[in-house]
């Protein structure tokens, strides 16, 4: 165990700076990182192919499947492993180029819904309902993991980690801004309870800034992205995104104009830097300047991954500085974990988190009768003790089931309280039934006309419903 964490910490490191990068167009076959092989004690039998990218992440996925392979005795096989060290998009494209062309590997990682409907729509995955029926190994994935696995009547991954969308505080700061030691730990659950809003957020954010306990911009950051996140907004100000009673995706058009009337009001009272809620700058340099600024402990309030976690220890230990008197730059003592604020008193905060999964390539695509064999495979990664001895230091959730001691193990060295949140966990609608990327776009595509001054909240909210009702049709309940 001990060998496998500084193996994690190692990737980790190296990654981190490797993900603050501009991309490359190295040829994907020119940058396979790594090519590993195990066999099943029952014997070698057929030989299943496995692909993952690393860039963002470390080589868990592997680990996984070699595990997996070796634990198992119901049927001899080997499984080989290739780490491909390139952008996601570009793993994608070539994993589909060889699909096409007959030469795709038997399982691959897919870490978005976008990409898995992608492949789905491409014609190149097995469907696992079959699948997941025969073994009993899948019952332990928790339930609300499958939802966006599934579409068109099938289920099309196996859904293995989440990957969580996290409010972090700085409990220094808070200090520095006259908040007691109890006040500070409670915060957490009084953001889960609906008590602590991101109105009262705003405000102490605002309150920091003026009293000089962060800098103009600091009192809240948010992960750079293409879609400003404003889908955290709007459901934060009581709008819903799907109704699975009609099975529709939903827009609440108030709801969506306090969402874009709030971030407007961030910038202009120097609480958040504007960059960092326009989504064309979501470039090298701005996600840059945010883990610079995250890594050297800047922020009072910041919403980002859990997995980024590592990347700013990196940055951290790097500077060797110290952001005020006594206190390191990045500290998981002095952080504090909380759901992202609801805008309404009484409704919960909620944790976004989008499932990443492996998936089995059908025989069009891979030229090959493996399908059982990998699905076989599948079942046996999907136990507590394999994901508990590969997934720690990788900042992500495992969808199974586990007992928070399990999970606290697997969280070492992050910030505390991490396992009581999973109750709040919120997963969006199919990717695969619901063209839900057009709805993020259209949403975010007006919050940036709104940050820049070119439409009012109400104009901008008014104007995204009617688009949203041109593009989806019968599938949108507008409320």
């Amino acid at each position: 165990m001990a060998r496998r964490r500084c193996r994690a910490l190692a990737w980790a490191v190296a990654l981190a700076w490797l993900a603050l990068l501009p991309g490359c167009d190295t040829t994907p076959s020119e940058v396979v990182v790594a090519s590993r092989q195990a066999s099943a004690p029952a014997g070698r039998g057929p030989e299943l192919s496995a692909w993952y990218a690393i860039t963002l992440q470390g080589p868990w996925q592997g680990d996984m499947l070699l595990d997996a392979v070796q634990t198992s005795d119901h049927r001899p096989m080997s499984v080989n492993v290739a780490a491909y060290d390139i952008l996601e998009t570009t793993f994608y494209d070539h994993l589909l180029s060889e699909a096409a062309a007959g030469g795709a590997p038997d399982i691959a990682y897919v870490g978005t819904p976008a990409e898995l409907a992608r492949l789905v729509q491409a014609g190149v995955l097995e469907p696992l309902n079959v699948c997941r029926a025969q073994h009993s190994a899948f019952d332990g994935i928790l339930p609300a993991a499958w939802s966006v696995a599934a579409g068109r009547g099938e289920t099309w991954g196996v859904p293995v980690i989440f990957n969580p969308d996290l409010l972090y505080f700085s409990k220094s700061r808070l200090r520095a801004l006259g908040w007691s030691e109890t006040a500070i730990d409670e915060l957490p659950a009084r953001i889960i309870a609906g008590d602590f809003t991101l109105l009262d957020l705003r405000d102490t954010a605002a309150a920091a800034v003026a009293a000089g306990v962060v800098r103009p911009g600091f009192g809240f950051m948010q992960r750079p992205s293409t879609s400003t996140r404003i889908g955290d907004y709007y459901v934060a100000f009581g709008g819903r995104v799907y109704d699975a009673e009609q099975g529709r995706l939903v827009i609440d058009e108030d709801a969506l104009a306090a969402a874009y009337a709030f971030r407007r009001e961030l910038p202009a009272e120097d609480i958040i830097a504007p960059f960092l809620l326009d989504g064309s700058q979501n470039n090298w340099s701005s996600r840059l300047l945010w883990n610079d600024a995250i890594g050297h402990g800047r922020a009072l309030f910041w919403y980002g991954k859990l997995h980024d976690w590592r990347k700013w220890l990196v940055v951290a230990a790097r500077s060797g500085g110290e952001t005020m008197p006594g206190q390191p730059a990045l500290d998981a003592d002095d952080v504090g974990l909380a759901p992202f604020p609801s805008a309404v008193a009484g409704q919960p905060g909620t944790l976004a988190a989008h499932a990443g999964y492996f998936v089995i390539l059908n025989e069009a695509a891979t030229g090959r009768r493996l399908q059982d064999e990998a699905c076989a495979l599948l079942a046996q990664a999907m136990t507590p003790a394999i994901h508990v001895a590969a997934l720690p230091d990788s900042g992500l959730f495992s969808t199974l089931a586990l007992s928070p001691d399990a999970q606290r193990r697997m969280l070492s060295g992050y910030p505390g309280g991490i396992e009581l949140l999973l109750d709040n966990l919120k997963t969006w609608p199919s990717y695969i039934d619901h063209d839900v990327m057009n709805y993020e776009t259209i949403l975010a595509n007006y919050a940036w006309e709104t940050q820049r001054g070119q439409l009012t909240p109400a104009d901008a909210a008014s104007q995204a419903v009617r688009q949203l009702r041109r593009t989806l049709g019968d599938d949108l309940i507008v409320e």
